[in-house]
């Protein structure tokens, strides 16, 4: 759930009723029927879904409750599985909860799934910050090296589009900060540091 998501509710429901534009475009002469009950059912299962998702994301929000945010999450991608993005949410709140437990070995493991379904810049830059984060930790200049090769692959994929270049400024500037200094901080802390002084010159 760290960066841009579509609502919960709108990833489920979507999902829903495209499935149901398969029942005669969603259209029942009569209830008592097995397939109007088959439809409702995976109505009623994606509203749910939708509302856990929903709970989800307000969770996160609250400091420490990222496991539980994660796990809710996870509750809501299982109940309706037919709606991928919703795994994709729960993978990345997965994510965020192996960095916060600095268990980079899981963060390196869930980025590289993720960047493998979905290979675009912020998965790619997700990859290069797992890197990075392991290279710090084991002063291995592997790692470093492929934490660099990501970075590149992200900044490549961010050029066709302005809020993907904008988004990679951001974050690739907290990656290399990471690298260099070998020093893992979040980002809220790297924003107190550097960021805050910069935004008082201004």
């Amino acid at each position: 759930m760290r960066g841009t998501h579509a609502g919960p509710r709108l990833l489920a429901t979507e999902s829903a009723q495209k499935a149901l534009q398969g029942h005669n475009k969603g259209y029942f002469e009569h209830p008592d029927t097995d397939e109007f009950r088959e439809a409702n059912a995976l109505w009623e299962r994606a509203v749910k879904a939708s509302e856990k998702a929903d709970q989800a994301y307000k969770l996160e929000e609250q400091v420490g409750h990222g496991a539980e945010a994660a796990q809710m999450m996870r509750e809501a991608a299982n109940m309706y599985p037919e709606a991928k993005n919703l795994e994709l949410a729960a993978e990345g709140a997965e994510e965020g909860v192996a960095f916060d437990r600095k268990d980079y070995d899981s963060f390196l493991a869930i980025t590289q799934k993720i960047w493998k379904e979905r290979p675009v810049s912020e998965t790619a830059a997700a990859v290069a910050s797992a890197l990075a984060c392991k290279y710090v930790v084991t002063g291995e200049e592997s790692y470093k090296q492929q934490a660099e090769q990501m970075l590149a692959k992200a900044q490549q994929l961010a050029q066709s589009d302005a809020d993907a270049q904008k988004r990679f400024t951001e974050y690739a500037e907290r990656i290399r900060y990471r690298i260099d200094k070998k020093d893992i901080i979040d980002k809220p802390e790297y924003d107190h540091k550097f960021r805050s002084d910069q935004a008082q010159k201004k």
